[in-house]
Formats: structure tokens, sequence, C-alpha cells
């Protein structure tokens, strides 16, 4: 089936097995016909470029991302709004079987190109429906960064908080607009000084390709164990199906940074869209004094600048940081000596983000996540159970 299949088939007006790209529903909205399509087609150029022209469109949501998920265990499949000739939203679900049953989330969606209220409910009936359709146990749904409606809507159809996942719920960003290098104003005088010791010192920074994948998995992994986490993604099989999946249009870019032939550290930063994001970073722990990881993100910024992306993402900040600089408050000391500040240095800003919501099918379930917090032994049994989801 071809991607304009993906929205051509009016053969079949109802739902038949998930993923066979078939007619879910019709409805005017605006005085338009607004047609809604069931497909789980990937890769799907046609979603992909509607999200890149969007400004509410992120990588979370493409086939792309989608693309790189079957070796972790994750199926997919998207619903895509159409009127006329043209895609005007929609959302991508990505999900998997657990021995409780299929869990899915909905990462950075649904995506409208207007969030006109009656495409938003739209959205909401159908995130419901396809829940029955895929007998999902539970969904987990993050809206879009620059999304204005979703928050209020989603609590109205039972999507409850979730604080069980750790979904990323405030970010800083680098504003890239303006003149050239006009953002360089906003690094930090100590930063500037990390970025000129490392430059005279001795580290170069080269761009890599499929063969360095393993030593950027190498790399990211030692930091892992540094920070008492698992890698993510899990294995070098599944990050290089990643950054295949993004090669094509030159959307990803692995860094690296050399002293006297050894590579220390390592960078993966992802561009979709005007926005660019650094997804992942790795180092070997050696030679701090040479700030390996302050050259890579510099040149970073500078390479998004080129691509013409109007802001660089660092992709995650502690929540409570975010909220404390967005409101101008004082900072702890244990806030002053997070990592976060290192991002910070260049010049970024806090971002809070939407927070992830969920909606259990079972009403029982339902109950105990709404007691979660007033019974810890509901909230231990689901955490485990929910943490599943946030691995996407």
């Amino acid at each position: 089936m071809t991607d304009d299949a993906v929205c051509r088939d009016y053969s079949d007006g109802g739902i038949t097995a998930p993923g066979s790209g078939v007619l879910l529903e019709s409805r005017m909205i605006s005085c338009r016909q607004t047609n809604a399509w069931l497909s789980s087609e990937t890769p799907c150029p046609a979603w992909d470029d509607f999200l890149r022209g969007c400004k509410r469109g992120q990588f979370q949501q493409s086939s792309l991302w989608a693309q790189a998920k079957p070796i972790e265990g994750w199926k997919n499949f998207r619903v895509i709004f159409e009127q006329g000739e043209g895609i005007c939203g929609g959302f991508q679900v990505l999900w998997r079987p657990t021995r409780f049953g299929s869990v899915g989330f909905v990462n950075k969606g649904p995506v409208l190109s207007f969030e006109e209220p009656e495409k938003v409910e739209f959205s909401l009936d159908l995130l419901h429906r396809v829940i029955q359709t895929y007998q999902l146990m539970a969904l987990i749904v993050q809206p879009p960064d620059e999304t204005q409606l979703f928050g209020s809507g989603l609590a109205t159809r039972g999507f409850v908080p979730d604080p069980l996942t750790n979904v990323i719920s405030s970010t800083c960003m680098v504003d890239l607009t303006g003149s050239c290098g006009a953002w360089e104003t906003g690094i930090r005088q100590s930063r500037k000084v990390e970025i000129r010791q490392a430059i005279r010192r001795g580290v170069t920074i080269r761009e890599g390709g499929d063969a360095d994948i393993p030593k950027f998995f190498s790399l990211m992994s030692a930091t892992c164990v540094r920070q008492r986490v698992p890698p993510h993604p899990a294995s070098v099989e599944a990050l290089r199906d990643l950054v295949r999946a993004f090669q094509p249009r030159g959307e990803v870019r692995l860094s690296f940074a050399d002293y006297h032939g050894e590579t220390i550290a390592g960078q993966l930063d992802l561009k979709f869209g005007r926005r660019a994001t650094t997804w992942k970073k790795g180092w070997n722990g050696a030679h701090p004094n040479l700030h390996p990881n302050a050259l890579l993100a510099y040149e970073s910024l500078r390479w998004a600048e080129r691509l013409g992306c109007e802001c660089l993402d660092f992709a995650g900040m502690d929540r409570s940081l975010a909220e404390s600089l967005s409101a101008q408050g004082p900072l702890t000391e244990a806030q002053k000596m997070g990592r976060d500040m290192f991002n910070l240095g260049f010049g970024a800003k806090p971002r809070l983000l939407p927070r992830a919501v969920i909606y259990w099918r079972n009403p029982l379930l339902r109950f105990a996540h709404s007691q979660a917090v007033a019974w810890p032994w509901a909230a231990n049994r689901l955490a485990g159970l929910a943490k599943r989801l946030a691995s996407s």
C-alpha cells in the first residue's frame, strides 16, 4: 500500500483488523468533511512531512521514530486526519503487549495544524476508539509542547495525571532565531572559557557514521553507569536502527570529541522540522579538564543554526528547577550543583511541558490509580507496570 492509499481508500467505511488502512470516521468540522484513517504503514513520508511543517509536530510522533522501535518490542499505528487533499492532523500510538495486557503511548500528540475545539473533540473521540479497537489496557498521552487545548480536554475524558512513568515534563532550549550567531551572546563566560580551553588543549570534533555507532553506545553506557540508570536505547542494534531511520534526510548527527587519537565523548543530535534536539550524550569520564562536552554542545548549536533551526532542545530538565527559574525564585544548593546547569550555561531557557496523563480501560485499575497517592501499595504495583510505557 502506498502512502496515498492511507488517505484515499474509500471502499471500506468501518474498522477491520487494526493496521489495515481503513476509514475510521468522517465528520463535518468547520463546514468541511474531515476523514480519519487508520494506518500502520512505516515509514509514512506524507505524515512525517505534515509534522515537519506544523509548529506542534515533533520527531516522537514521526513514522521515522516508530521505524526504530520494533527492536524494543514496540508496534505502531497512526490515525491520520484529512481535509480535502491534505493532512490536517492525527496521532501516532506506539504499543506493545505485556503479560498484563497491551499498553500504548501517544508521545507528543495528537498533532493538529489548528487546534480548533471541534477538531480537538474529534481527536479525543478517536483516542478512546482506538483504545477499544486495540483492547489497550492503558494508554499514556503526553500532548505536544505547543498545545493549547488538549490538557483540559483529556481530563474530561477519564485521563488522569501520571506521575508514575517519569515522562519528561520540562526541558531547556536555546533560541537560535535572530541574526547569525546572536545566540552566542547568551553563553555564560565560564562556558566560553571551557570552549576555548578545549580547543587550545587539542580537543577536536568530528562527525561519525555507521561504523562509529558501537563507539557511541559505549560512551553513552559509561555515562549511564555513572548516573546509575540503564542505557536507552538498550543495545547497539536499537541505536543503529534509530540512526538509520533519520539518516536519509540528514536529520541525525553523531559527533565525537577526540584527543590525541582517543575518542573521549560523543553526542547524538536529531533535527526535525525547525527544531534540533540533543537526544543522547556519552563521555568515558577521562580528561575532564579538557571540557570535551562543552565543545560538543557548542558545535551542535552551530550545526543547528546552519540547518536553519529555530531552537536547540536539550531534551530534559529537572521540573523543580524549571519551575524555580520560570518563577524567578531562589535555587537550592542541590539545584545549583545539578547537571542541568551545564546546559543553562549555553543560554538555554527553561520550558515547562504538558504533563503526561494515563487512561486505564479497566475501571478497577482507574480507581486504583486514583487512590495511588493515598494507598502506597497501589502506587508501588502500578509504578512497575506504568514505567514500561515510558521507555520509548
